[in-house]
């Protein structure tokens, strides 16, 4: 259960960081950032999105087989 947790708390951790930076984007201040400040903060948010995903997906994946284990 350790490891889902981990992953999990890893997940929420990531979301709070996107939605951050998804409230930067939504600022008056994104249009006046320089193009190529803009495409690196885009490219994060995306990464930062696959990483919350995988984490969020892996997390579930443990504690399901962990709680299949723990039944038997």
């Amino acid at each position: 259960m350790h490891d889902a947790n981990y992953l999990l708390d890893e997940a929420l951790s990531h979301m709070t960081t996107l939605k951050a930076k998804q409230e930067t984007k939504k600022r008056v201040q994104w249009n006046e950032m320089p193009e190529k400040q803009r495409e690196e903060l885009e490219n994060s948010f995306r990464q930062t999105g696959r990483v919350a995903r995988y984490t969020n997906i892996m997390g579930i994946k443990r504690y399901r087989k962990k709680r299949k284990n723990s039944s038997k």
